[in-house]
C-alpha cells in the first residue's frame, strides 16, 4: 500500500530543476526546523554543465561496521548536490560556502548517524560514515506481485485507495458466513548471525453487521487497545509464526473481531527465531453470526538490521573542561531500564536481596546471569547475558568500568585468593579479537565481561572471563581508555553447556566513569516528577547519552540540537531535508518497569511535529507515533498514532498509563516516511514517567 512507484520522485526533482513546484496545503503551519524544500541558490547541475560555482569540498571514507570501505553509497548535500563512493569508500563532494546536511544512502544499508549537519567554510576532509548492512528477508511483502504467499480464501487486490494489500475474510456485512481465510508466506530462514531481527507489518481489521455498517466508530478510550474492542469473540484476525513446515510455533497477535478506524503498524524483535527456517501465517476466521470480519495486511517486512543502545557522542565544543560523569544506566539495577537483555535459553533477569540477600552488593536488586545453584534442574545449554553500550570521547583524560561481581557455580569449590584472578582470555581462542560472540559455543561454564563491537557483535577485547568459580562480591576496575572516540558496548553474562552443575554470575553497582574536558555532568531534567512521585525513566530530557536505544534503519533517529523543548537537544525521528526523502523507520525507545503497586501512572512527553517540504503539504501517508512493546520487542499497544502532522510548535501529551503496571515494556516512539511527497519528522522532548505509590 504504502511503496508506491517511485517515478513520482524522479518527476518531482525534474521539475524542481526547471523552477516548477507542486503545490499543496498546509494545515496548522509551524516554524520548520530546517529549511526543507530547494531554492535558488540549490541547484542540481547535470554532468555536462561545465558551469562551477563551488569554492569548498566536503571528503570522507564510508565503511561498514567491520572497517571494511562501502563502494556505491550515495552521498547528498541536502541541497541538491550528490556523489557516490568508490571500491575504497572513499567520496570528494564540491560545494559551495555555507549549511549542509550530508546524508548517506544505499539500498540494504542503515548509518549511523544517517546525517551530519555542517556549516562549510573551508575543505573539511573527514566526513565519514559507519554503514550497518540490513538484509530483507520477505519475498513481495507490499503484494505488488502474486509471488511469495500461498492463498486460501484469501485475495490481493485493489482494496484501500487503489493500491494493493491482501485481504482476508468478509467485507460486507451482508455476505456473512462460516468459513476462513488464510495467507503462508514462502519459508525463510534468519541467519544465525542476525542481532535483531525486526518484524514490522500494517494491519488493517475490520468486523461489523448491516446495522453498523456506515456507523462512525466511536472514539478510542483511554486504556482501549489501538484496533479497538473485540467485537465478535467468535471471529477471529491472527498474525503467526509458522515452522517450515507449515504448523503452528506461535501467535503474535488473535483479536476477537477487532474493528480499526486505521491502518496501524505492529512490530516484533524474532530474536527467538535466529537460525530457523520460518514462515508467517494471517488468518481471519468467521461463524455466520453476528458481525463479519476481516483484516487487511501490507507492508510485510523483515529486517536484519542491528540496535544501537547508545548514540554517538557529544562534540566537544558544546561542552565544559575537567567534567566527570556515568555513561551508564540504571547502574544500582535498583529499576528495570536502560540495560538489553537478549531472549535466550536462560536469559538474564533483575535479582531481587528478598531470599538471598547475598546475591545484591548494594541497595536491593542485582543483575543475575546464568543459572542460580539454588535451581541445578534448570541447568541447560545457554548464554545468559545483557549489556550497554556507551561512548568514549576523544578528549577523555580517563575513562574506566567500575563494577562489583559475585561468581557463584555448583563445578567449582569456593574460592576467595588470586586463582580467581584467571583471564580465560590468555588461553582460550574463543574469546579473543575479532570472534563474533556467541557464534559457536564454549567449551566448559564461562562467566565473562566483554567489549565488543556495537554493530556486529565482534569481541573488541574480553575484559576478564573466569571458568566455574565461587567468591564474595569483588570490586573490579577496567581501564577503558583505548576506546577513545569511539561506541563500544559493554556485555556481561553467563555460560552454562548443560552438563554436570550450574554457573551464574552477579553484578551490581556498575559504572562507566568518564572525565575529560568534552563531557558535562548530567544538568537537571527541564521537566521533573512532582514531589512524592518516583521518575521511571533514566536521561529523560536528551542531555546525556544513555538509556536510549536505536533501531538501526534506512534513517536511524538521532540525538540532535535543532530543537528543543528544554536544554540543549532532544531525539529527533523522521527526516527534516527533502532531499533525504526515503521509505524509511526512525525510531527509539526505553526499557522500562511500572511497579505493580502504584495507584497511578502517568506518561508525559513533548513533541514537535512536521510534514511537508519540497512543495508539498503535508503527507497523509507518513506517520508520528509511539509504540508499547513488551520486554522482548513485541508489540502490545500504540499511543500515538498521527498522519503527518504538523504541531504549531511544542506540543505536550500526557497520558494515564496505570493500566499497564506490573509488567516489563518498551515505550518506542518513531516516524515513518514512505519515500514520497513531502516529509515527516517528529522531535521528541521532556519524556517523563511518573508514579505515585
Amino acid at each position: 500500500m504504502f511503496k508506491l512507484f517511485r517515478l513520482t520522485m524522479v518527476l518531482t526533482l525534474l521539475l524542481s530543476v526547471a523552477g516548477v513546484v507542486p503545490a499543496a496545503g498546509q494545515d496548522q503551519t509551524g516554524p520548520s526546523p530546517t529549511p526543507q524544500a530547494p531554492t535558488q541558490t540549490n541547484k542540481i547541475y547535470l554532468p555536462f554543465t561545465m558551469k562551477s560555482f563551488q569554492s569548498f569540498s566536503v571528503a570522507g571514507q564510508v565503511t561498514d561496521e567491520t572497517g571494511n570501505p562501502l563502494a556505491g553509497v550515495v552521498l547528498s548535500s541536502g541541497a541538491g548536490l550528490t556523489t557516490t563512493t568508490g571500491v575504497d569508500g572513499s567520496y570528494v563532494m564540491a560545494v559551495g560556502k555555507g549549511d549542509y546536511s550530508v546524508a548517506a544512502q544505499k539500498k540494504g544499508v542503515g548509518f549511523i548517524p544517517p546525517a551530519m549537519d555542517l556549516n562549510v567554510n573551508e575543505n573539511i576532509a573527514s566526513l565519514d560514515f559507519t554503514g550497518a548492512a540490513c538484509a530483507e528477508l520477505i519475498v513481495n511483502g507490499g503484494f505488488d506481485t502474486d509471488q511469495g504467499w500461498t492463498l486460501q480464501n484469501a485475495a490481493f487486490g485493489d482494496v484501500i485507495s487503489g493500491t494493493r494489500s491482501l485481504k482476508l475474510g468478509l467485507v460486507d456485512p451482508a455476505q456473512n458466513a462460516s468459513g476462513s481465510s488464510s495467507a503462508m508466506s514462502d519459508a525463510f530462514t534468519i541467519p544465525s548471525t542476525a542481532k535483531d531481527p525486526m518484524l514490522r507489518l500494517w494491519i488493517f481489521t475490520q468486523s461489523t453487521t448491516p446495522a453498523l455498517k456506515n456507523v462512525a466508530r466511536p472514539e478510542r478510550q483511554p486504556g482501549e487497545n489501538f484496533f479497538g474492542p473485540d467485537t465478535d469473540a467468535n471471529d477471529s484476525q491472527v498474525v503467526q509464526i509458522l515452522n517450515s513446515d507449515g504448523s503452528l510455533l506461535e501467535t503474535l497477535i488473535n483479536f476477537q473481531g477487532k474493528d480499526s478506524p486505521d491502518w496501524g503498524l505492529v512490530q516484533f524483535n524474532l530474536a527467538k527465531y535466529v537460525g530457523n527456517t520460518i514462515r508467517l501465517g494471517f488468518g481471519v476466521t468467521n461463524d455466520g453470526l453476528g458481525s463479519a470480519t476481516a483484516m487487511f495486511v501490507d507492508d510485510v517486512e523483515l529486517e536484519t538490521c542491528p540496535t544501537v543502545y547508545a548514540p554517538e557522542g557529544l562534540t566537544s565544543s558544546a561542552l565544559s573542561p575537567d567534567a566527570c560523569a556515568n555513561q551508564l544506566a540504571n547502574s544500582g539495577f535498583e529499576a528495570l531500564g536502560g540495560w538489553n537483555i537478549p531472549h535466550t535459553a536462560y536469559s538474564a533477569q533483575y535479582n531481587s536481596n528478598a531470599v538471598y540477600p547475598e546475591t545484591v552488593y548494594a541497595g536491593s536488586w542485582s543483575m543475575l546471569t546464568g543459572i542460580p545453584k539454588y535451581l541445578p534442574w534448570h541447568n541447560r545449554y545457554s548464554y545468559s547475558d545483557f549489556w550497554q553500550t556507551v561512548y568514549i570521547p576523544t578528549t577523555a583524560t580517563s575513562a574506566n568500568l567500575d563494577l562489583w561481581v559475585k561468581l557463584a557455580s555448583t563445578e567449582a569449590p569456593y574460592l576467595s585468593g588470586p586463582e580467581e584472578d584467571v583471564n580465560l582470555a590468555d588461553t582460550d581462542p574463543a574469546f579473543a579479537e575479532g570472534k563474533i560472540w556467541g557464534e559457536q559455543p564454549l567449551a566448559y561454564d564461562a562467566m565473562y565481561i566483554l567489549v565488543l563491537n556495537p554493530y556486529n557483535g565482534a569481541i573488541i577485547q574480553t575484559l576478564r572471563s573466569w571458568p566455574a568459580k565461587n567468591n564474595t562480591y569483588k570490586n573490579w576496575v577496567f581501564d577503558l581508555m583505548a576506546y577513545r572516540g569511539m561506541n563500544i558496548r559493554i556485555q556481561m553474562g553467563t555460560y552454562n553447556d548443560g552438563w554436570h552443575g550450574v554457573t551464574s554470575m552477579y553484578i551490581d553497582e556498575a559504572f562507566v566513569n568518564v572525565c575529560d574536558g568534552g563531557l558535562p555532568p548530567p544538568p537537571s531534567p527541564g521537566v521533573t516528577c512532582a514531589a512524592g512521585q518516583t521518575e521511571q525513566l533514566v536521561n529523560t530530557s536528551f542531555e546525556t547519552n544513555n538509556g536510549w536505544y536505536r533501531p538501526v534503519t534506512a534513517y536511524t533517529s538521532r540525538y540532535s540540537n535543532l530543537l528543543w523543548n528544554t536544554g540543549a537537544r532532544s531525539m529527533q525521528t523522521g527526516i527534516t531535508n527533502w532531499w533525504h526523502n526515503r521509505y524509511s523507520y526512525s525510531d527509539f525507545g526505553q526499557y522500562v518497569y511500572i511497579p505493580w503497586g502504584v495507584t497511578n501512572a502517568t506518561l508525559s512527553y513533548w513533541i514537535y511535529q512536521s510534514s511537508g517540504g519540497g512543495g508539498w503539504g503535508r503527507d497523509p501517508y507518513d506517520r508520528q507515533y509511539l509504540l508499547v512493546l513488551n520486554s522482548w520487542g513485541y508489540w502490545i499497544d500504540t499511543l500515538l498514532w498521527n498522519n503527518g502532522r504538523n504541531s504549531p510548535g511544542w506540543v505536550n501529551v500526557v497520558q494515564n498509563v496505570t493500566y499497564m503496571r506490573g509488567y516489563p515494556l518498551r515505550l518506542q516512539f518513531g516516524t515513518y516516511n514512505n519515500g514520497w511527497n513531502g516529509i515527516t519528522s517528529m522531535f521528541v522532548d521532556d519524556v517523563t514517567l511518573c508514579t505515585t505509590p
